[in-house]
């Protein structure tokens, strides 16, 4: 849901790819989201990696937003600046799961509606769909077993 935020448009093309490694099911995956409105965005995911990730980078022209959502922090570059040094910034860490149960029994309590309501979340579901529907479109293009 954070990708459909910052895109801002509606979603044109999903590419995606993933493979088995240890489970026998998608154990690592990327996908290329392409919006109407040009943006691009890359995503990948793995339940096997040595670490844990969980990065966004934002390109516009003359910056570069990197954050590190498991820390989390926000570095902040002004390119095109020889010798720029990164701005950063260490966010309050919270659990994101507790917050979403709290906003949701404050707007069943009050009737007031959450900032990301259930569209949203049904917005993502249908990408997450799509981008597993392409994961096995892929496999099955390499004629291999489809992955589930």
């Amino acid at each position: 849901d954070l990708v459909l935020t910052l895109a801002q448009a509606p979603l044109k093309f999903v590419a995606a790819n993933g493979q088995a490694v240890k489970s026998g099911l998608v154990d690592e995956a990327e996908a290329w989201l392409t919006f109407e409105n040009g943006l691009i965005a890359t995503l990948s995911a793995s339940r096997v990696a040595e670490t844990q990730e969980r990065k966004l980078s934002v390109t516009e022209p003359g910056t570069q937003f990197n954050a590190d959502l498991s820390v989390p922090s926000l570095s902040i570059l002004t390119r095109g600046v020889p010798g720029a040094e990164p701005d950063s910034l260490v966010l309050p860490q919270r659990d994101n799961l507790a917050v979403e149960v709290d906003v949701f029994l404050r707007a069943v309590a009050t009737g007031v509606a959450p900032e990301v309501d259930g569209r949203a979340g049904l917005a993502a579901l249908e990408v997450a769909e799509r981008i597993t529907e392409a994961i096995r479109e892929s496999a099955a293009s390499r004629q291999m077993e489809p992955v589930t």
